[in-house]
């Protein structure tokens, strides 16, 4: 069995994150599941006009009825994580 080299990055104290290149996902798509199972859920065949407002109310019900969801936002948020800042996470709080 041939053993295949490839380049391995120097670790050092700071990582070096590549900048975020555009375009770099384009190729990239969501799985859709076939009508007649979003049928069954609810969910209507095509993307109707006004998609946003029927976004919101549907969150503004769900925020209603569910009361970890606006915890579970709250944290989600606010974390930092998602963004890098260091200062901003729980952890440096």
């Amino acid at each position: 069995m041939v053993k295949q080299e490839f380049p391995v990055p120097v670790i050092t104290e700071h990582l070096q994150v590549p900048r975020v290149q555009p375009d770099a996902m384009a190729e990239t798509k969501p799985f859709v599941a076939k009508a007649e199972f979003q049928e069954a859920l609810g969910f209507p065949g095509k993307l109707v006009d006004n998609w946003q407002s029927v976004a919101l109310d549907k969150m503004s019900e769900l925020l209603g009825k569910y009361r970890a969801l606006p915890v579970f936002l709250d944290s989600c948020v606010k974390c930092g994580a998602c963004t890098g800042e260091k200062r901003e996470q729980v952890i440096a709080k």
